[in-house]
């Protein structure tokens, strides 16, 4: 086991004898080798914060990297070591009770931080511990906004969030947040779209940690801003992987607002899940059902209704010059072949994105072949899979 990963175990487990034995050595206390750096899971202050009057900027800093550690898999803030790596000595007499009261202030009260006074001196200066548990499900986010600083501006806002990336603490904004909830969404048996509001629905992701293949992620980003391509075709063997992909990158153009609209729907029929296999009913069964999902998207239930030469009149006719994006995931076992027709001839101005275990659109297709994985990303598949409770022998 690595050093992350050993201190990862200690982190979940609250083991702080483990913690301050890995981390440091010598009396009065200095990093030990390996340490002497920040990352991902821990991060030195010279000083604890203060109990006094003027002291809430300081504490908005402070739950700002806790959260930061949290949203991530847990992390250590140490207190009393400068930034040279030298031992400084916190001085605020600090316990978890008082530590997670000022915490309150801008998180949730279903973070609990375990905080330890280590190394304690004879001029009572001390090496502070705050162990901060990794999250669960979703992500947790402020409650209120950090004060404000000189400009009016402040460091959070209420319902925004914070991420460690390395070595720092980056804030989200709420849409930031939003999007990276969605990002991290764990899929649930009939919960079909991650993303269903005004001109957007959105697949939900079939993975928990999406593994990032970098050719034929690059490959579709490419198709879908191809101005000369008109659908992006993800074709590839039963398992590979094509819906996972064809997702991640549906998701990844709402972030950006790449479209003006992105319309998803599926003819999956069938879904894995730790039950066993369980039978769907696909979105999409029907030329007519691919209209329909369409025009509820772009706000025109009452066309539905019509006859279906009008209706597919009515949408090419709203899909001229739209900037959108259509999602069809699992073409193939769709036996309607209008809608192979409707595809290769979309109107200009919008694109396609289909996933199918064979080529069925032939027109201004930008095809990506989905093939096995390397054995680099079979590695990180697998480490993608230990975050799960039943999967932690992985570790």
């Amino acid at each position: 086991m690595d050093r992350d990963e050993e201190l990862a175990r200690a982190i979940r487990q609250r083991d702080v004898t483990a913690i301050r034995q890995m981390m440091f050595e010598g009396s009065p206390p200095r990093p030990r080798s390996g340490f002497r750096t920040e990352t991902d899971l821990w991060d030195y202050k010279s000083s604890s914060p203060s109990l006094g009057r003027g002291s809430e900027a300081t504490w908005a800093s402070a739950a700002a990297d806790v959260l930061a550690f949290h949203n991530n898999r847990g992390g250590v803030l140490v207190f009393g070591i400068s930034d040279d790596l030298v031992f400084a000595g916190a001085r605020t007499r600090l316990d978890s009770k008082l530590f997670n009261d000022q915490l309150r202030r801008f998180l949730p009260d279903t973070l609990w931080v375990e905080y330890h006074r280590e190394f304690i001196q004879r001029d009572q200066r001390y090496l502070g511990l705050a162990v901060i548990p990794p999250r669960g499900a979703r992500i947790e986010r402020f409650k209120r906004p950090a004060p404000e600083t000189g400009g009016g501006k402040r460091m959070f806002e209420a319902r925004g969030s914070a991420i460690r990336e390395g070595d720092s603490t980056r804030i989200l904004s709420s849409d930031a947040a939003d999007a990276f909830t969605r990002a991290l969404a764990v899929p649930t048996v009939g919960r079909v779209y991650a993303v269903d509001e005004s001109f957007y629905r959105v697949l939900t992701p079939e993975y928990e940690q999406f593994v990032r293949r970098e050719i034929p992620c690059k490959q579709v980003e490419k198709g879908l801003q191809d101005r000369r391509t008109a659908v992006t075709s993800v074709i590839g063997i039963g398992g590979v992987g094509k819906t996972a992909l064809a997702t991640w990158a549906a998701l990844r153009a709402f972030d950006r607002k790449d479209f003006a609209f992105i319309a998803s729907t599926t003819a999956k029929d069938r879904e894995l899940t730790s039950l066993g296999i369980h039978a769907l009913e696909p979105a999409l069964t029907s030329f007519e059902s691919l209209l329909d999902t369409i025009l509820d998207v772009l706000g025109f239930p009452e066309v539905k209704v019509a006859h279906t030469d009008y209706k597919e009149r009515e949408v090419r006719g709203l899909l001229v010059n739209a900037d959108g994006l259509l999602y069809v995931d699992n073409l193939e076992t769709v036996d309607d072949p209008r809608i192979v027709t409707f595809l290769d001839s979309l109107p200009l101005g919008t694109k396609a994105l289909v996933t199918s275990r064979r080529t069925n659109v032939r027109v201004s297709v930008y095809p990506v072949d989905l093939g096995a994985l390397t054995e680099d990303e079979v590695v990180q598949f697998i480490n993608s899979l230990k975050v799960r409770p039943e999967l932690g022998y992985i570790l």
